[in-house]
């Protein structure tokens, strides 16, 4: 109670199959960024349904396993009841939304090498239709 989030909040279904389960996961969006549950400032969250996971831990335990082992990115969560408009809908798993942003998730950018390598071939194409050219153009002087 000591940690009230006071604000906007947009509510989305989330995921693809897990959606057309009984119990929706979400994806929560805050008008400001707080730290909630003592987790790291975010303004993006999701609610874990867990739906095919009758422990509701599988993916809690992974997450601070990889922190114990000290991997440079690891998630937080939170087992959280959620209750909305009155009614019980069940346990769920608070974490930030993974997301692909400086200082957040390290990805490599491959579409920048999938540009560079894509601009090399078309530069070798490039020469090779021109050395093409010149030596057409050199045979014909010869005749």
């Amino acid at each position: 109670p000591d940690q009230l989030y006071d604000g906007a909040i947009t509510f989305h279904l989330r995921g693809n199959s897990t959606s057309e389960l009984a119990k929706h996961p979400f994806k929560l969006r805050l008008e400001d960024k707080a730290e909630l549950l003592g987790m790291e400032k975010g303004r993006h969250w999701v609610l874990l349904a867990n739906a095919i996971d009758a422990t509701l831990l599988r993916n809690q335990l992974v997450y601070e396993l990889s922190r114990d082992m000290g991997a440079d990115c690891y998630m937080e969560s939170r087992q959280v009841t959620l209750i909305y408009n009155g009614e019980y809908c069940g346990v769920y798993q608070l974490c930030e939304q993974v997301r692909i942003s400086e200082g957040s998730v390290d990805v490599f950018d491959w579409e920048s090498v999938a540009d560079e390598a894509a601009g090399r071939i078309v530069d070798a194409l490039d020469i090779q239709e021109n050395m093409e050219q010149e030596k057409k153009a050199e045979m014909q002087e010869l005749l």
